[in-house]
């Protein structure tokens, strides 16, 4: 089962436990086997026939009869903001653009596929050579991002502020927009849109930005209440084997604990797999200083790297983490998606998501290991004065980008997803 269609499933159980408890775990039972990659064709074929008739059965109940069918779009709509569905195609292009107000279609008359393919060709090889070049390379590289920046605020950013009416930056409070990007838009950074050398010319300067894989993942994660507690899990990886040190993840993960009053961090040795995993269930914030690995080819094989080994996007996606808050990914690449197959969104912020926690925040590219340690301090004071962790975010971007407009890598990176 692809990713997308594994957080709808999920979503839609957290309605089921409501109206059909006995239904509900058995619906979870065939989800959780559907999910293991490791059994044969025809043991996958007797698992979607069972998929099947549960599906069948809960649909029979009163008040079910729509479970998992398509929503509506005016039923995807949320109070406060616009979620923006960016759909590339051969033929046309266009964003979809689902506001309190309704639903109505905005062509991207400059936007083409070709040129979106194009562009993100050579966005992604810019990223490469951020993390690996030369001197020279990486400055290329960043020039590269910049142009990739300006041209999505020309064909797709602004022609949508523009339609939602977001054409002046806001005196009040700031609006939200959802990104719902589709195809090889999902690997571009359209929160960070824009000509940043120029003042009001950039999505940051206009609204709060988050992402969602789906539009229906999204309403149900915005269904369920906030949780008020915050019990935090720490993890800080300064030394793995084979890999450079983090020695600002040590700083990083104390000063938080501090911050929250919170048990001391599961750091170095420590912090193994089995005991990541075991304080998880009991943690409604999270925060990983560490390496990670992102594979742009085999999406599923990406992990952060513990003492003992990888904790794998299958290690959290299996969670069921009904309290959980706010993951905080401080290590590279984990909201990256896939080269071939973008509309799984399968990365690590998406795996945290599909756990349970309704707000992630990850990073498109390898981030610098000072830098990751100031954007998560000044994240999480946000945060803990009451901040929503989507508005949080905004303001740390926009910090950084008043001291480095030019140097779009150390700040863009970084995104929020959920609610």
């Amino acid at each position: 089962m692809l990713l997308v269609d594994e957080l709808d499933a999920r979503a839609g159980s957290l309605a089921l436990r409501d109206r059909a408890p006995h239904l509900a775990a058995e619906w979870d039972a065939v989800l959780e086997e559907l999910a293991d990659e490791s059994q044969s064709t025809d043991d996958r074929r007797a698992l979607s026939q069972q998929w099947q008739d549960v599906l069948d059965r809960i649909r029979a109940i009163p008040g079910l009869q729509a479970f998992l069918y398509p929503p509506s779009a005016l039923d995807l709509r949320v109070t406060d903001g616009a979620v923006v569905l960016v759909n590339v195609s051969l033929w046309r292009c266009d964003a979809l653009l689902i506001t309190p107000e309704g639903v109505h279609a905005k062509k991207l008359r400059h936007l083409t596929f070709d040129e979106v393919q194009d562009r993100t060709g050579a966005y992604l090889a810019a990223l490469d050579a951020l993390e690996g070049g030369d001197l020279v390379a990486r400055f290329d590289a960043q020039a590269v991002v910049r142009e990739t920046l300006s041209w999505l605020w020309k064909t797709v950013a602004r022609p949508v502020l523009k339609a939602l009416g977001h054409t002046r930056p806001p005196r009040g409070a700031w609006p939200r927009v959802w990104w719902c990007p589709t195809g090889a838009l999902t690997n571009l950074p359209l929160h960070a849109a824009g000509r940043h050398d120029v003042p009001g010319e950039a999505v940051l300067d206009h609204v709060v930005s988050s992402y969602t894989p789906t539009a229906r993942t999204l309403s149900h994660t915005r269904s369920r209440p906030p949780t008020t507690r915050r019990d935090l899990l720490a993890v800080a990886m300064p030394a793995t084997p084979d890999h450079a040190d983090l020695p600002a993840t040590d700083a990083e993960a104390t000063d938080l604990a501090a911050l929250l009053d919170a048990a001391e961090p599961l750091r170095g040795p420590a912090a193994t797999r089995a005991a990541v995993l075991a304080a998880l269930p009991n943690a409604t914030w999270a925060h990983f200083a560490c390496h990670a690995h992102s594979d742009p080819l085999v999406p599923s094989a990406g992990h952060l790297l513990l003492a003992d080994g990888a904790l794998t996007v299958a290690d959290i996606g299996a969670l069921r983490l009904e309290q959980a808050e706010l993951a905080y990914l401080s290590a590279c690449s984990t909201a990256r998606a896939a080269h071939t197959t973008p509309d799984e969104v399968i990365t690590l912020a998406s795996a945290f998501q599909l756990a349970g926690f309704r707000h992630v925040i990850g990073a498109l590219w390898p981030i610098q290991d000072v830098v990751a340690a100031r954007v998560a301090a000044a994240f999480h004071r946000h945060v803990h004065a009451g901040t929503p962790p989507a508005e949080a975010l905004h303001h740390v971007l926009r910090e950084l980008r008043a001291e480095f407009p030019l140097a779009v890598s150390q700040w863009a990176g970084y995104v929020h997803v959920g609610s």
